[in-house]
């Protein structure tokens, strides 16, 4: 049985997933933290925000926040980074988890905030250095 703080944890999660996707097709703005354009950090700051939870101002600080969670433990409202070993330059919000998806919504600098399955993409899983749960 669900104990009272996993159904806590479950519910946070559904409303930052659901704060993510309200902002599908915003448009991406180098440093953005407002609906009128986001960058990534920006944007998983501002879906956090909203849902009482502060997270640093760039992906490099978001990444230090919370506890690391490898990425086949990732579950949806984690935040899941990119890079290299000495540079995170991107945070997306995961928002699928399973053997078969992993899905984030991010803000895209050619398409603006987007979810995409990023389990088949090369570009995507080059890059990936790690997942942090700040839930």
């Amino acid at each position: 049985m669900e104990s009272d703080t996993e159904r806590s944890d479950r519910q946070k999660r559904k409303r930052i997933i659901k704060t993510a996707q309200k902002y599908i097709g915003t448009k991406y703005r180098t440093g953005g933290k407002t609906p009128r354009g986001f960058d990534c950090s920006g944007f998983s700051s501002y879906v956090f925000s909203k849902n009482n939870i502060k997270l640093g101002a760039n992906s490099s600080s978001q990444s230090l926040q919370g506890h690391p969670v490898k990425i086949k433990d990732l579950q949806p409202g984690d935040l899941i980074f990119f890079g290299s070993k000495k540079r995170i330059n991107h945070v997306g919000i995961v928002t699928k988890q399973s053997r078969k998806e992993l899905r984030m919504i991010h803000a895209s600098s050619s398409r603006g905030i987007i979810e995409e399955d990023i389990t088949n993409s090369s570009y995507w899983q080059k890059r990936i250095v790690g997942g942090r749960r700040v839930i």
